[in-house]
């Protein structure tokens, strides 16, 4: 008999960007992200210009067992990651994030 964990993730994502259009279409690509993987979508908020900057910060919640976790987060890196290498006017990346076990099952097996 082993022990499961369950944890609960949250992540704070911010896409900035020059140009409301690429903005909407990358924060879009973290929200289908979360949407496959069954997280919620807590809160998104936009920010106004400032200057020639325009960014939304997309705060996600994810219930999972640590596998899933790690995997969640994985590809959230790799879609961040592929943003910040081929946009050059776009900048992203998880302004915070925090993991903690919220459950135990015992008696289940691997």
């Amino acid at each position: 008999m082993s022990t499961v964990y369950v944890y609960e993730s949250f992540y704070s994502v911010v896409v900035e960007s020059n140009r409301h259009d690429t903005c909407l279409n990358e924060s879009n690509r973290i929200k289908s992200l979360a949407k496959a993987f069954n997280a919620s979508i807590v809160k998104e908020a936009k920010s106004a210009r400032k200057g020639d900057v325009l960014s939304r910060n997309i705060m996600i919640s994810f219930k999972a067992h640590s596998h899933e976790t790690i995997i969640f987060r994985e590809a959230l890196d790799i879609i961040i990651g592929s943003i910040n290498i081929w946009n050059p006017g776009l900048k992203a990346y998880i302004y915070d994030s925090s993991v903690e076990r919220t459950d135990a099952s015992f008696g289940l097996t691997d």
